[in-house]
């Protein structure tokens, strides 16, 4: 489904999406965390004029000055997802680089800052964003806490998704308190002795 066109001039960032949160891309993101895991992409535009660390959006009415989510595309389950991850030819890193967000974080909030971060550090591996159900609210600490591990099994799988087949190495990018969940995914993953799994996480980089 494409929303809008992409200014030729801009970048396009792609970003695969596993969540729980609903993914209704004009509406708010946010909160429930009983819903089944969906799988989605987002292609976004980002802004020629755009400066590192910046996700410019004031500009709303020029899409060649702002971030601009252009295309979304669902899959039916895990199994269609990675199998559109692995046929991407535009990569070419044979590494899977997973995005977890931070507390108070929406889903739309998450991707666009994942765009900003792969087009400031010109990364050029598959991009996964695993987005857990945070309240998207300043006030929701401890229920963002909560989420966060209710989250670990989710976040266990989805590694294990994306490593199966020809991708056999993941790396993992966590904020906030998007760290402390990689940090309780790790520790289950060693607990539960999936060593094999284990081995396939490259570096883990956590960011506050």
């Amino acid at each position: 489904m494409r929303l809008e066109e992409t200014p030729q001039s801009a970048e396009v960032e792609r970003i695969y999406i596993a969540t729980r949160t609903p993914l209704e891309v004009r509406s708010r993101f946010g909160a429930p965390r009983n819903r089944p895991m969906t799988y989605s992409r987002i292609d976004v535009g980002v802004p020629t004029s755009h400066s590192p660390g910046n996700i410019e959006l004031r500009n709303w009415r020029n899409p060649p000055e702002r971030f601009t989510v252009w295309d979304y595309g669902r899959f039916a389950g895990a199994s269609s997802f990675r199998r559109s991850l692995q046929a991407e030819a535009a990569w070419s890193d044979d590494v899977t680089l997973v995005f977890v967000h931070g507390y108070k974080t929406g889903t739309m909030e998450a991707v666009l800052r994942f765009a900003q971060i792969n087009t400031d550090f010109r990364q050029n591996a598959r991009s996964v964003l695993f987005s857990w159900p945070s309240a998207n609210d300043p006030r929701a600490y401890l229920y963002d806490r909560d989420s966060a591990l209710f989250a670990r099994d989710d976040l266990v799988d989805l590694i294990d998704t994306v490593t199966t087949d020809n991708t056999r190495e993941v790396a993992i990018i966590a904020h906030s308190m998007g760290a402390f969940l990689a940090m309780e995914m790790l520790r289950q993953i060693a607990l539960s002795g999936q060593d094999e799994l284990a081995s396939r996480i490259t570096w883990v980089a956590l960011v506050s």
